[in-house]
């Protein structure tokens, strides 16, 4: 009997008494399937099935593929029948044009379910473009993209687990900024945008989305970031669960003395660096010079009326409108409000005037815009940030010290605007003039007691309207007298 004889075997029996050789493995072919083979390993504890074919004919390179280890339950393993219908089903597929390979990889990836590099490929296209902001979408893409697509990409989704979501979000709370506090609020942010792929996926499962790609080989079922049970240990009131710990509200609010530097250079920022006529860099310095100016009516304009940046900035002028009082007022629409509820503003003298600096009486000159702070490229549409331009203005205006922690942000100025008005008194006490409820209402903000409150809902169905220009504009004329140098309560209280 030959070597190539030996080596062969043709019914299940003979499959199950093959044993190793004990130096090395050892391929034995199928008399019946040519293209199948068995692998035996050395002491022959180990028996793989293999498919081997040449995708181009004779000549062309040697392809083998594994087909499972052979076992004669079925359950356990792959028989020899088993292995034999599945050299067909290659054939078939080689046949028809296609590549085993592939298809083998295509069965595995449903049978596991979707790759998070898939799933974060998804929900980037899918989802991300329904958030606000443009910088929301960046910094969501960043953050996947530098921390989690590397070390998971290739995993199932629903292999990921909260241990490996603590070694990718932790170690970022441990990075320092330029300015020696830790990166606490980064690390919370990578771990609440993992944690929104994730129910997004879940959404995407359930009716009627019931998406087949995303729910494949039993799908994802929960998220790896909820918070761990609380096992009897001692906790604070404000614990987290988040890597960066529990979230610090920011605080930082303005002085009467940044007030007024802010304010002077609003005066100036912008104005008084444009170049003359023979200048050869004219042009870019002009385009410089009109960035700066609309940051700083920007910026201003939210100032005067307490309005979130991305409300302000997002100002159309159909929003603006001449009241019954003949004066004019804004509505922030509801889909540019944080909270979806739509908010008019009542405009004071002093903002007025900044947007008839941005033709707001000149309707022939802006027909062809419809934002307040339109690109450049595309009048239509609204400025995407005012980054650059900020921190420009923030450094003329001596708001800041390079390298510390104690930045004044566009938000602090909403905060400001609170601060101040709370400080306002009435001459005869010293009971504040606007109360914390009052203020809220010029925020736009909506408290969950308030908008479930009986008297909310079916009595009190007022905007505050004359109250809300009264005190805007009481808030005006404070700020002017910080640019002039008056007493401001003084002045705040013979204006009332």
């Amino acid at each position: 009997m030959t070597k190539t004889q030996r080596n062969t075997f043709s019914t299940e029996r003979q499959v199950s008494v093959i044993i190793g050789n004990g130096r090395g493995q050892v391929e034995w072919r199928d008399l019946k399937s040519s293209s199948l083979y068995l692998r035996v390993s050395a002491n022959g504890d180990r028996k793989t099935w293999r498919y081997q074919y040449r995708l181009g004919g004779r000549g062309s390179r040697l392809i083998r593929i594994n087909l499972g280890e052979w076992h004669r339950d079925p359950a356990l393993g792959m028989s020899l029948e088993a292995a034999r219908r599945t050299v067909l089903n290659h054939r078939k597929t080689i046949s028809e044009g296609g590549v085993p390979q592939i298809e083998k990889t295509v069965e595995r990836q449903r049978a596991e379910g979707i790759t998070f590099g898939r799933l974060v490929e998804r929900h980037n296209a899918e989802y991300l473009p329904q958030l606000k902001t443009k910088k929301q979408q960046q910094t969501a893409r960043r953050l996947l993209d530098t921390y989690c697509v590397g070390p998971w990409g290739a995993l199932p989704a629903a292999s990921i687990t909260r241990a490996m979501v603590d070694a990718v979000t932790k170690p970022i709370a441990k990075e320092q900024n330029d300015d020696g506090s830790f990166k606490r609020n980064k690390a919370n942010r990578c771990f609440l945008t993992i944690s929104r792929v994730f129910k997004w996926a879940i959404f995407m499962q359930e009716h009627p989305h019931n998406d087949a790609e995303i729910g494949a080989g039993g799908g994802i079922h929960k998220t790896p970031t909820t918070a761990p049970p609380n096992l009897g240990l001692t906790q604070s009131k404000h614990s987290s669960h988040m890597p960066g710990g529990a979230p610090v509200a920011r605080q930082r609010s303005l002085t009467h003395d940044e007030i007024g530097k802010l304010l002077r250079r609003l005066r100036v920022h912008g104005r008084e660096t444009r170049p003359s006529r023979l200048d050869p860099t004219k042009q870019v310095r002009d385009n410089w010079a009109d960035d700066q100016l609309k940051c700083a009516q920007w910026l201003h304009l939210k100032l005067l009326t307490g309005a979130r940046g991305g409300e302000t900035r997002l100002m159309r002028w159909r929003d603006l409108a001449l009241g019954v009082d003949n004066q004019w007022s804004w509505t922030i629409p509801a889909e540019h409000s944080k909270n979806g509820h739509a908010h008019t503003v009542p405009l004071s003298r002093q903002a007025v005037a900044i947007l008839r600096e941005l033709n707001l009486t000149r309707p022939t000159e802006r027909s062809s815009v419809s934002c307040v702070f339109p690109q450049k490229r595309n009048p239509q549409k609204s400025v995407t940030d005012f980054g650059k331009s900020y921190r420009t203005f923030r450094t003329c205006a001596g708001l800041t010290e390079h390298g510390t922690a104690d930045k004044v942000n566009p938000h602090d100025l909403r905060r400001a605007f609170v601060d101040q008005l709370g400080a306002m008194t009435r001459d005869d006490d010293e009971t504040p003039r606007y109360t914390r409820e009052f203020r809220g209402i010029l925020l736009n903000h909506r408290t969950d007691a308030r908008a479930s409150s009986v008297t909310a809902k079916h009595y009190d169905t007022s905007d505050y309207y004359l109250a809300k220009r009264k005190a805007l504009q009481v808030w005006a004329d404070f700020l002017d007298t910080q640019i002039l140098g008056v007493e401001p309560i003084a002045r705040a209280r013979r204006s009332a």
